[in-house]
C-alpha cells in the first residue's frame, strides 16, 4: 500500500500529464521500447523448447497421468480440437519414445534464451539507473545464467497458477458458491507472488550495482495488474476467437501471442522506470540520450 500511496503522491506533485510526459521522455531516452522488443523476442524463442522440456520431464519422472488427467483436459477446453490434437500427439510421442533430447537440449535452449532476456534486462536497468560502469561480458553471462532457472521457474509457476489452478480447484472441490472464487483467489494470488518474486530477483541482481530486495514494489504492482488483464484477454482470444484450422488463423494466433509478450515486456520495463523515479534512482529533469 505504501508503494501505491507514493505513486499517487508523485502524481499529485507532478500532475498526471506531466508525470506521464516524464515517463514517456525517459522511455524514449533510455530506448526502453527497443529493450522491450528484445525481451519479448527472447521469451518467444524460449517458449517451445521450454514446453517440450516440461513434457519430457513428466515422462522421465513417469508422471504421464499428470498430463493426461490434469493438464490435457484444461488445454483441450482452452483450444480448438485441431490444436489440441497436435499438442496431445506431440506430448504422447515424447512419453512413448522417452526422448532424452528435449530433457537436456530443451532445457539448455530454453534457459539460454531466458538468460539472454535477462541480459537485455541488465542493460535496460543500467540505462534506467544511469550506471555508466557495465559488467564485463563474462560476468553478465554468469549472472544471467544463475538468474535464469529461478526466474523461469517463477514465471512458469505464475502462468500455471493463473491459468490451471482455478479450474483444477473447481474440479476437485466441486461447483459451489465459495469454491470458484476460492480457486480464483488462490490461483491469481499465487501467480502474483511468483511474478513479484521474479521481478524482485531481477531488480536485486540484474543491475551493475545491486539494489535492495523488495518483494512488493511499483514495478511488481504495475506488471501484475497489466499482465493479469492482458493474460485474461489473450486467454479469451485463444479459447473463444482464434481459428486454428486455417493458415490465416495460425498466423493470427502467432501475431496475437507476440503482441501479448511485447505488451508484457513494455509494462515490465515501464514499471522499472516508474519504480526508479519513486525510489530516487533516476534524475528528476531532462537528460540527453545515452
Amino acid at each position: 500500500m505504501g508503494e501505491v500511496a507514493q505513486l499517487w503522491g508523485e502524481l499529485a506533485r507532478w500532475g498526471f500529464r506531466s508525470f506521464m510526459q516524464r515517463i514517456a521522455r525517459a522511455f524514449s531516452e533510455n530506448a526502453l521500447g527497443v529493450f522491450a522488443s528484445a525481451i519479448a523476442f527472447r521469451m518467444l524463442f524460449a517458449l517451445v523448447p521450454f514446453a517440450l522440456f516440461v513434457v519430457a520431464l513428466l515422462g522421465f519422472l513417469q508422471l504421464e497421468d499428470v498430463w493426461r488427467d490434469s493438464w490435457a483436459p484444461e488445454i483441450r477446453d482452452r483450444t480448438s480440437q485441431a490444436a489440441f490434437t497436435l499438442i496431445n500427439q506431440t506430448a504422447e510421442r515424447i512419453f512413448t519414445s522417452r526422448e532424452g533430447f528435449w530433457l537436456t537440449a530443451g532445457a539448455v535452449l530454453a534457459l539460454w534464451e531466458v538468460s539472454a532476456a535477462i541480459r537485455v534486462t541488465m542493460r535496460a536497468l543500467d540505462r534506467i539507473y544511469e550506471q555508466r560502469r557495465r559488467r564485463p561480458l563474462r560476468a553478465r553471462i554468469v549472472v544471467s545464467l544463475a538468474l535464469a532457472p529461478p526466474v523461469a521457474a517463477c514465471l512458469l509457476g505464475a502462468f500455471v497458477s493463473a491459468q490451471f489452478l482455478p479450474p483444477y480447484v473447481d474440479r476437485v472441490g466441486g461447483r459451489g458458491a465459495a469454491v470458484e472464487p476460492a480457486g480464483l483467489v488462490l490461483g491469481w494470488g499465487l501467480s502474483a507472488v511468483l511474478t513479484g518474486t521474479a521481478i524482485a530477483l531481477l531488480v536485486r541482481f540484474a543491475p551493475s550495482r545491486r539494489q535492495p530486495f523488495r518483494l512488493v514494489g511499483t514495478a511488481s504492482i504495475l506488471v501484475i495488474v497489466v499482465w493479469a488483464l492482458t493474460s485474461a484477454l489473450f486467454g479469451l482470444y485463444a479459447t473463444r476467437i482464434a481459428a486454428y484450422g486455417s493458415v490465416f488463423g495460425g498466423l493470427a494466433f502467432v501475431f496475437i501471442l507476440m503482441t501479448y509478450l511485447y505488451l508484457t515486456a513494455v509494462t515490465f520495463v515501464a514499471g522499472l522506470q516508474v519504480d526508479a523515479f519513486l525510489r530516487g534512482l533516476a534524475p528528476e529533469g531532462d537528460r540527453r540520450a545515452v
